[in-house]
């Protein structure tokens, strides 16, 4: 980083920008990496600017929809949850409009071919662990989203038995199957084959029946009905994310359950 910010002329005479955003601008620069992109996140910017997060998220959004930065967002591809903003300028002749040979620099460098995610994508702030991303970017609100996924070997839990990995086996086979026709570009054709898909949707629907409490049938039929339920079709799209915990305190199963159930 080179600590030295600067503010182009553009930016300084620009008469829709505050001196706030021109500001926020200016530290951005000083904050770049060796790759050219800055990682601080909103907080360290309304720290050093001694102004509120939300002061900090309008510069943001002021500077990003006047074309003077791009925003790249990191998601997690199975949970969903927030990793790491990247924040990238824009040079000069691109200013005006057109492509951002920056921007398409940086999704180069970080996406390394992991299969396409399809995802819904929110702003948030947060941290990020070492990860791999998706070559699939998805553009929502002229943001970037790239989708890391850790790829780490993945074992059946020992202490199922034959009879039950036949019938956690089948509820997979029928949920991803249908997932496959609903969603290709997410599920691909030879879902099977990914056995960190299959190991780890067995393994968690176990671990609903061994270690949560719940009746393997419930567990069976509340699959189905999300598989096809209006909402929950396109925000199930895969049986590792159940026993996450979401933001009311029970996991995620336990919350398509009290909808299955009314």
């Amino acid at each position: 980083m080179s600590y030295i910010g600067y503010i182009n002329k553009p930016i300084r005479h620009h008469p829709d920008l505050s001196p706030r955003d021109k500001l926020v601008y200016c530290e951005i620069t000083a904050t770049l990496d060796d790759r050219g992109l800055c990682v601080k996140n909103n907080i360290y910017f309304s720290n050093v600017l001694n102004c509120t997060k939300s002061t900090i998220s309008a510069s943001m959004t002021k500077l990003r929809e006047f074309g003077f930065i791009d925003i790249i967002i990191e998601k997690d591809s199975e949970s969903q949850k927030f990793k790491k903003r990247y924040i990238i300028l824009k040079t000069s002749t691109s200013f005006s409009g057109g492509g951002n040979p920056n921007l398409e620099k940086a999704v180069s460098d970080l996406s390394v071919g992991v299969e396409p995610i399809l995802a819904n994508a929110t702003e948030d702030n947060g941290t990020k662990a070492d990860a791999n991303f998706s070559d699939s970017i998805i553009i929502n609100n002229n943001i970037r989203y790239i989708y890391s996924d850790k790829r780490v070997p993945i074992n059946y839990n020992t202490k199922i038995t034959q009879g039950q990995m036949e019938y956690l086996k089948q509820i997979v086979t029928e949920f991803y199957t249908a997932k496959h026709k609903q969603y290709p570009n997410h599920v691909k054709a030879d879902w099977y084959n990914d056995q960190r898909l299959t190991v780890g949707s067995v393994n968690t629907l176990f671990d609903l029946i061994k270690l949560d409490g719940w009746n393997e049938k419930e567990v069976r039929d509340v699959i189905r009905w999300a598989t096809n339920d209006s909402f929950w079709s396109s925000n199930l799209l895969s049986l590792k994310s159940l026993r996450i915990k979401s933001k009311n305190g029970q996991t995620k199963f336990a919350n398509l359950q009290i909808k299955f159930a009314n």
